[in-house]
């Protein structure tokens, strides 16, 4: 089935058809300004309908710094007005070496988000941050340059009134030291800036021209003339979606069960994301003519397209109910088909979270090794991160992310971030084109069969988890209580996973629940070992998470911090995973022990201690509430 599903669809693909759909959506976005918005939802509007997608629709979200989706507060709007430049005022130089920045050779010299100077521009003294550091009066109305991308540094820089910021990433200096980083995520908390943030021009440079700068710098004083042509202002961006729908009846019946394909918009790179909308399309092209020919079976479920602005649009998407409660699994295609360095693996297959598993955990990546033997990929646990967010216990969706294996240089407009694998996109259209179209259009048979194999492979895990969490107990590295409590989580996901399958069984009686059948296997495998009964740890860790019952009263992750005064605002480092473990049910202790599991890493005792600082900053904002179970 699988097989010849994906070669069905090997006949089908056209990588011309996906390189020029992404090359255009990337033209028509330019340099990121909000006003180019409009004609790049039109092309994908346009590309979906070509696709076979209908009720094709796109819905207006405010671009103001104010709405707030979950905690997501929407950016204000940004446009390019001119050309931004710093010109230094150093006479001795070449007209070229007195250039730092020019956005017309360069759009990537004009920071997004950055405030625009005042008419005429601005004449000040150039100051480096590793040198003058954080002294205010130092960097008041100077032009500040900025090494990497510290959203604590440029916070500071702002709000002592300097007369604008120079970033660059010397990171990349070896190997692409002519190329700028995209000033993206840079806001006070969370990725963008809310119209409460102080602004200032915002100016991006090479890792060349920084390291030109720095000497010249140690020489003495210099002085330059900047200019940055930008508008912010309350506006507009968009969210396009369109569907394949169960039958070809008119108008789409809201009640289907859908397939949701997700990709975003807005950034300026082509497997960043623009290629992503354009694999989507693709894939459902070729699933709609191979229904039309008899080839494979009609849809059992609808497949839904959505493109939007990266997490913050799809909060406001999956914030609502009655799309939450028809979308039984998310796909993701953001960053898919980046070129990869040498030995890593071409691409990761990032699972769906610990608290919403899905069999396709287990599926998808056995499928990889059938149907693309020469693709090298790994595979990651989920953690929610970026629009895998879905897939938190409250939203409830499980989600499935391919994207590729080593994204290097992030957001820089070099090689290796800029340019897309066009042989990738295509395998990768081939082999999620397999997945999708296999759940959109078996029936009973198909998932009885995936669920008697993935029922096998959990009963082997099992076999191999057993052993290790048993040596961790022998080596007192690990509680009879802890091990027997983290057994019994594996089992109750592992459940879950297969459980999952069920959504998929359209009409057909349901599967039987599998955690009796993998408790029984436990207690067969378990000996003496590990004590059912085992107590509680009580001792080797801070006794305060043992005691704290956090529960998290927001849906969604924390990013924006918006219940937060200004002053008071910062992000936080808990982990989006190990937020959304805590439940009210669950210790702090136990929340983070279930996290070290899954993630495969170990807190420290002064990490404990952050955390707990953490929490009540949260508490006093009403994002969690702490309940003391041995006041």
């Amino acid at each position: 089935m699988s097989q010849y599903l994906f070669d069905q669809l090997s006949t089908l693909v056209s990588k011309d058809r996906i390189r020029s759909n992404t090359e255009e959506i990337h033209r028509l976005e330019g340099n990121e300004s909000f006003s180019n918005y409009l004609a790049s939802t039109d092309f994908a509007m346009k590309m979906m309908r070509e696709s076979g997608f209908e009720d094709v629709r796109r819905i207006a979200l405010p671009a103001d710094g104010k709405t707030t989706y979950g905690d997501c507060v929407m950016p204000p709007a940004w446009d390019t007005t001119g050309r931004s430049f710093i010109r230094l005022e150093d006479e001795s130089l070449s007209e070229q070496d007195r250039m730092l920045a020019d956005s017309d050779l360069d759009p990537f010299n004009a920071g997004i988000w950055g405030a625009p100077t005042p008419e005429g521009g601005v004449d000040a003294e150039i100051v480096d941050y590793r040198t003058v550091g954080a002294n205010a009066e130092a960097l008041r109305d100077r032009l500040v340059l900025m090494d990497g991308y510290s959203q604590k540094q440029y916070r500071f820089i702002v709000e002592s009134e300097a007369a604008g910021v120079i970033i660059s990433d010397s990171k990349a200096g070896d190997e692409y030291p002519d190329n700028c980083r995209w000033c993206n995520g840079i806001g006070f908390a969370g990725w963008y800036h809310t119209a409460e943030d102080a602004r200032i021009p915002i100016f991006s440079i090479t890792p060349r021209k920084a390291t030109f700068l720095r000497t010249r710098l140690a020489k003495g004083t210099l002085r330059a003339h900047a200019e940055a042509k930008t508008r912010i202002y309350d506006g507009q961006i968009y969210t396009v979606t369109g569907v394949l729908p169960v039958t070809q009846k008119e108008p789409f019946d809201a009640d289907d069960e859908e397939i949701t394909m997700l990709a975003h918009m807005y950034e300026p790179f082509l497997p960043d994301d623009a290629a992503g909308g354009a694999v989507i399309c693709e894939i459902c092209r070729c699933l709609k003519e191979l229904i039309a020919q008899g080839r494979i079976p009609p849809l059992k479920k609808a497949l839904r397209i959505v493109l939007s602005m990266e997490r913050y649009g799809y909060h406001q998407y999956f914030l609502e109910d009655a799309r939450r409660r028809r979308t039984l699994m998310v796909f993701s295609f953001d960053s898919c088909c980046h070129f990869t360095g040498e030995g890593q693996p071409q691409v990761s297959l990032r699972l769906s979270s610990v608290l919403h598993p899905s069999f396709l955990d287990r599926w998808a990546p056995r499928l990889m090794r059938k149907l693309l033997p020469e693709t090298t990929f790994q595979v990651e646990k989920g953690n929610l991160s970026d629009d895998t967010f879905c897939s938190d216990a409250d939203i409830g969706i499980p989600s499935f992310w391919l994207h590729s294996g080593n994204m290097r240089y992030h957001h820089n407009s070099g090689h290796a971030f800029m340019d897309a694998d066009w042989d990738l996109a295509c395998n990768v259209t081939r082999f999620m084109g397999t997945v999708i179209g296999l759940l959109a259009t078996e029936g009973h048979e198909f998932f009885q069969d995936i669920y008697s194999s993935c029922l096998d492979g959990c009963k082997r895990d099992l076999e191999e988890i057993l052993p290790k969490v048993q040596n961790e107990v022998r080596t007192g590295r690990m509680t009879a209580w802890e091990g027997d409590a983290l057994c019994r989580f594996t089992i109750k996901r592992m459940a879950q996973e297969l459980d999952s399958i069920n959504a998929f069984c359209h009409g057909a009686a349901a599967i039987q629940p599998a955690v009796g059948t993998l408790e029984q296997e436990y207690m067969s495998l378990l000996g003496n070992e590990l004590a059912p009964n085992a107590t509680e740890p009580t001792a080797d860790y801070l006794e305060e998470t043992k005691s704290l019952i956090p529960a998290r009263r927001t849906v969604g992750t924390l990013l924006s911090m918006v219940r937060v005064p200004l002053k008071e605002r910062h992000g936080v480092s808990i982990p989006p995973l190990l937020h959304m473990l805590m439940d009210g049910k669950r210790s702090l202790f136990w929340c983070i022990k279930l996290y070290e599991f899954e993630m495969g890493c170990q807190f420290t005792q002064a990490d404990y201690a952050r955390f707990i600082d953490e929490l009540r900053y949260l508490e006093k904002h009403g994002y969690v509430t702490l309940k003391n179970n041995r006041a």
